[in-house]
């Protein structure tokens, strides 16, 4: 029994060596890595160009008494016991199409006029709404045989919005810059959802030094 206890006290110090002296890795959900975290990490780097991040993508949550991972970016609502939580951003839902599509569509009812795509992988999401209780929110009856077409992905859903297949129902944040930069028009005013973006961290690894870098520029780029 005290050989298993010594081989477990050696693994956590390597783990605790490793933070100190490897690089910094962060764990995310891959659509917000690659649509909000990606496209700001440049300043990161700038602003820190000795700190070397290492991004780790994954939907399940991270288990930081045995994996290697220094802090993570978590949606939901911010209940994870025996971890330092920190709110990033509020989060809100909003319907997208391109602009050749969005122009044709003056009026909430006249989404009921195209094919609104819908991410089934959302499920898991009880704060996220379905299309149906979207347009009741909004004040549009729903007819009987209403519809929406099914992807099973965010991004999927996204690739068709911007090829003009339909409007899609997506979290405001990750489409932020495309709305920005006319690649996607916001139809209507966004719904907000009671979930939102953490960062989380076992309290020790607050005292890290590339942590508490990391901490501070997210949580400004959060804020800008």
């Amino acid at each position: 029994m005290s050989d298993s206890f010594d081989l477990m006290e050696r693994a956590v110090e390597r783990l605790r060596q490793g933070r100190e002296t490897g690089p910094l890795v962060v764990s995310s959900a891959p659509a917000f890595a690659a649509r909000w975290l990606i496209p700001r990490l440049s300043r990161f780097q700038a602003r820190h160009p000795e700190i070397d991040l290492r991004l780790s993508a994954a939907i399940k949550l991270v288990n930081f008494d045995t994996e290697d991972v220094d802090l993570a970016i978590r949606y939901g609502g911010g209940h994870y016991p025996g971890l330092h939580v920190e709110r990033l951003k509020a989060e809100e839902v909003v319907p997208v199409a391109c602009p050749q599509l969005g122009e044709r569509l003056k009026q909430v009812g006249d989404l009921l006029s195209v094919p609104l795509l819908h991410n089934v992988a959302l499920d898991w999401d009880s704060t996220f709404p379905s299309w149906t209780a979207w347009l009741a929110n909004a004040g549009v009856e729903v007819p009987p045989s209403f519809k929406p077409r099914d992807f099973d992905d965010f991004n999927l859903v996204l690739q068709a919005v911007f090829a003009g297949l339909g409007v899609g129902l997506v979290w405001r944040t990750l489409v932020a810059e495309d709305i920005a930069a006319g690649r996607l028009v916001a139809l209507f005013p966004a719904q907000p959802l009671a979930n939102g973006y953490h960062l989380v961290c076992p309290p020790k690894h607050l005292d890290n030094p590339k942590v508490a870098a990391f901490r501070q520029w997210v949580l400004e780029e959060a804020a800008a």
